[in-house]
């Protein structure tokens, strides 16, 4: 009987630690900064880039070009014609926020 309760004992112990590895994955860290708008620094929603290689939330950016002409990191002219939407970080962003369920909270 001594050797069913160690054996018990030790799958239990086994199996505690795979759900404390699991829960551990699920807690609320920081976003990548990749997946996040220089403007706002809340993640990115609607990505888009600008000619300059510099990725903005689309309503930030748009917000700052309305009384700016000019990126706001480089400062290099910039109008709202010469932003494309961010395939690529959309996909990412929608992989982090499938891997971290906490992460929804902030999407929304």
């Amino acid at each position: 009987m001594d050797e069913v309760e160690a054996a018990s004992s030790q799958q239990l112990e086994a199996l505690e630690y795979v759900f404390r590895k699991a829960a551990e994955a699920d807690m609320p860290s920081e976003f990548p900064d990749y997946l996040c708008c220089a403007i706002t620094l809340g993640i990115l929603q609607d990505p888009l880039i600008t000619p300059y290689g510099h990725t903005y939330d689309k309503e930030a950016i748009i917000r700052h070009l309305e009384g700016n002409n000019f990126d706001p990191i480089t400062g290099r002219p910039l109008d709202r014609s010469q932003l494309v939407p961010n395939l690529a970080v959309k996909k990412a962003v929608l992989v982090f926020l499938d891997k971290h369920g906490w992460a929804y909270k902030e999407f929304i």
